[in-house]
């Protein structure tokens, strides 16, 4: 069986890896997401957050803009019960959903 990765998908899976980050630039970790049809996403990677602050006054970690997205590993499971699916993941795809410029 086959497993496509919607944009709630996405969603779901740059929100988890914000709520785990512990250094504002860096993440390596896993994260796990149910999709749609019950299907268990995890998905653990190392990347690196390229940031750059709107304007020059304001004041260290407030309103960074993350700029850039810098990946240095990944890889993606998605599981029905207990079945590895073949799935599309496209890393480019999760990058629009972590960038805020």
């Amino acid at each position: 069986m086959n497993y496509t990765f919607t944009e709630k998908d996405y969603c779901a899976l740059a929100d988890s890896i914000f709520a785990q980050m512990t250094y504002p630039n860096y993440f390596s970790g896993r994260v796990e997401i149910t999709g749609s049809d019950d299907v268990e996403i995890a998905l653990t990677l190392t990347i690196v957050l390229y940031r750059r602050k709107p304007h020059p006054f304001i004041p260290y970690d407030e309103g960074d803009i993350i700029t850039g997205v810098g990946v240095v590993w990944y890889d993606v499971e998605a599981t029905r019960d207990g079945e590895v699916l073949e799935e599309d993941f496209d890393m480019e795809q999760l990058k629009e959903f972590l960038i805020h410029e």
